[in-house]
């Protein structure tokens, strides 16, 4: 995403890697689709529609610079994901890592 934010527009760069994205985890999810868990398909497909209907209403295209930001934090996110590794799709009851 970098080496797009720095040579697109912004807008084109999220749309590309968008795209990107959809081939690469379709297909996983096609060759792997005996162990998908259908049944919480339709929760996560409801999240996603509702965060992209609040997508297309803010209407946010951020400028390169914040997306070099937030990339470079974004790395960082593995440093603290031990204390989510406890978290299972299949029981969405499951107690918060930070209780």
């Amino acid at each position: 995403m970098a080496v797009l934010a720095t040579t697109l527009p912004v807008a084109a760069a999220m749309i590309l890697r968008g795209a990107v994205q959809l081939t690469a985890n379709g297909s996983r999810a096609w060759f792997l689709r005996s162990h998908v868990e259908w049944n919480v398909l339709p929760w996560y497909a409801a999240g996603a529609g509702a965060v992209l209907a609040l997508f297309i209403a803010v209407n946010l295209v951020p400028d390169a610079g914040l997306i070099l930001l937030l990339l470079g934090l974004f790395s960082l996110a593995g440093r603290f994901s031990g204390k989510f590794a406890k978290l299972d799709i299949t029981r969405p009851l499951t107690p918060s890592p930070a209780a």
